[in-house]
């Protein structure tokens, strides 16, 4: 699971930019992290004016990402950076090339701390998840026909 948060400035994005800034984002944790869709989360949140702040004044051409990973971890600096200038190619079309100043975190939660449905996902049985990828759902486990 990544959750991605948007926060941006009142009517920056039209329903279809929102649509189309969360596909992007989708597909890049797709390709990236090989994971489903479903488990790419993306929240778009508007902010009224005076609500940001940078450096104490107020920031009208704002956008803060927060992202939180689980899923998938990234184990070393290399793989971090990479990520981290794939996710810039990614975003730059809805921001940079918008104008917007901008700025994004990532966390990483133990992938302990999370459940899909109430399942714990099959990251360690490579044919199960691979099934959730196709599927494109959470399957219960006991729902999986034996092999």
């Amino acid at each position: 699971m990544p959750y991605w948060e948007v926060f941006t400035p009142v009517n920056a994005y039209t329903v279809e930019d929102k649509k189309a800034f969360a596909d992007a984002i989708t597909k890049a944790c797709v390709e990236f992290a090989e994971i489903p869709a479903f488990f790419v989360n993306v929240r778009f949140q508007e902010m009224p004016e005076n609500t940001m702040f940078l450096g104490g004044e107020p920031a009208t051409n704002f956008v803060r990402i927060v992202a939180d990973t689980i899923a998938r971890q990234m184990p070393t600096p290399e793989i971090r950076a990479a990520c981290m200038a794939f996710i810039g190619e990614v975003v730059r079309p809805f921001l940079t090339d918008r104008g917007f100043d901008w700025e994004i975190h990532i966390d990483e939660t133990p992938v302990e701390l999370w459940r899909v449905n109430g399942i714990k996902a099959p990251l360690d049985d490579p044919e199960l998840f691979e099934q959730w990828i196709k599927e494109n759902r959470a399957i219960p486990w006991e729902e999986v026909p034996a092999s």
